[in-house]
C-alpha cells in the first residue's frame, strides 16, 4: 500500500514538474515575442522583458523545487540543488533591475513634474512682471 501510494506521489510530482516548467518555458518565449514587438515598435522594453524573465524563472523554480521530493541520489540533489541556486540568483538580479528601473522611472516622473512647476512659476512671474 505505501508503495502504490509513493508511485502515485512520484507521478503526480513528475507531472507538476513538467506542467510548471512548460509554462515557466512559455512565459519566456510569451516575454522574449513580446518584447521583440515592443522593441521593434521602438518603446522602451527593458522593465516588461526584466519582469517576463523574473515570472518566467519563478515558475520553473517552483519545478525544480517540486523536483526535490522524489530525488533518490546526493548526485541528483546536488545538481538540483545547483539549478535552484542559479535560478534564484538569477531572479534575484533581475528583481533588482526591476526595482532600479521602477526607482528610476519615479524619479524621473518626479523631476518632470518639478521642473513643470518651476516653468509654470516662470511664466506667471512673467506675467506678473510685463502688467
Amino acid at each position: 500500500m505505501l508503495e502504490v501510494l509513493t508511485e502515485i506521489l512520484h507521478v503526480i510530482i513528475e507531472y507538476g514538474v513538467l506542467f510548471f516548467e512548460y509554462f515557466g518555458v512559455g512565459v519566456l518565449l510569451f516575454s522574449g515575442i513580446k518584447g521583440i514587438i515592443t522593441f521593434v515598435s521602438g518603446r522602451p522594453v527593458h522593465l516588461q522583458l526584466s519582469k517576463g524573465l523574473a515570472l518566467g524563472l519563478e515558475f520553473l523554480l517552483i519545478g525544480e523545487i517540486l523536483h526535490t521530493v522524489i530525488v533518490q541520489t546526493v548526485d541528483d540533489m546536488i545538481f538540483i540543488g545547483c539549478l535552484i541556486v542559479i535560478r534564484m540568483f538569477l531572479a534575484l538580479i533581475i528583481n533588482h533591475e526591476i526595482e532600479s528601473k521602477q526607482e528610476q522611472k519615479l524619479h524621473k516622473r518626479k523631476f518632470e513634474k518639478e521642473l513643470e512647476h518651476l516653468e509654470h512659476e516662470v511664466e506667471q512671474e512673467k506675467a506678473a512682471h510685463n502688467h
